[in-house]
């Protein structure tokens, strides 16, 4: 899963050590759920700081379900069910944990 990365490392160097061990298939996937997590999270930390709208970790981790699935419905991916069935939501979980701390 996504290990919470050291003070001393950088996103880009975190980034890699996440995705370094892994088969092409698993990293490309863990890759797409990483993007849509962080983008989920910086959609929600700009909605409010300029629109005054809170959302829990529930309410992220929700929208960040909702992007994969829609990913999946318009391109066909049977690769992000099969993850998303077993590892998706521990992922989003502890990726969301990084970056509200970060």
């Amino acid at each position: 899963m996504v290990q919470v990365p050291s003070n001393e490392t950088d996103v880009e160097q975190w980034w890699n050590l996440q995705l370094a061990s892994l088969p092409k298939q698993r990293r490309r996937i863990k890759a797409a759920v990483m993007m849509y997590t962080a983008w989920n999270v910086w959609k929600a930390r700009n909605r409010e700081i300029f629109d005054h709208q809170h959302a829990d970790e529930v309410q992220v981790l929700g929208k960040i379900k909702a992007e994969i699935m829609l990913q999946k419905w318009a391109c066909g991916s049977p690769d992000l069910e099969l993850f998303y069935l077993f590892h998706v939501r521990l992922l989003i979980q502890r990726v969301l944990l990084v970056l509200y701390v970060i």
